[in-house]
């Protein structure tokens, strides 16, 4: 995808190897749906990276913290705490006819179900950078 839409995709990660017990299925419906909707906004020629930052620990608990950034249309600060509900669509992916609104509410149950958070900054125009946290 980041061939045809020549969009510039990096993953960098600190950590080699990482064992842990999590729902692979969950955890990959996570990454998917992130991933998915960074590639649908991010115009031809941006840039998406994922990176998997190093273990950090929070009150005793260990977490795995996940980052997607990307270069795509951004989000108002309107509609930010809006984006994680079920069925809510952005104004201007309602103007794009793309999604459904069912993708961020999905990933934002499955880091709850691994005891984790989901947050996003972003600004118009210029992209959006989702942080996730899972704990292990």
């Amino acid at each position: 995808m980041a061939r045809r839409h020549e969009i510039n995709y990096l993953f960098t990660s600190d950590i080699e190897t990482l064992y842990t017990e999590v729902d692979v299925e969950k955890f990959e419906s996570i990454w998917f749906n992130l991933l998915s909707n960074a590639f649908k906004y991010t115009p031809f020629g941006g840039s998406i990276e994922l990176e998997i930052l190093p273990l950090a620990e929070l009150k005793g608990q260990l977490f795995l913290s996940v980052k997607i950034i990307d270069s795509g249309i951004g989000v108002s600060k309107e509609e930010q705490n809006r984006i994680f509900e079920r069925f809510y669509q952005t104004t201007e992916s309602k103007a794009l006819n793309l999604g459904s609104g069912i993708g961020l509410t999905l990933a934002q149950e499955y880091v709850k179900l691994h005891n984790g958070y989901i947050t996003v900054e972003s600004e118009q125009e210029k992209g959006s950078i989702f942080y996730h946290k899972i704990a292990l």
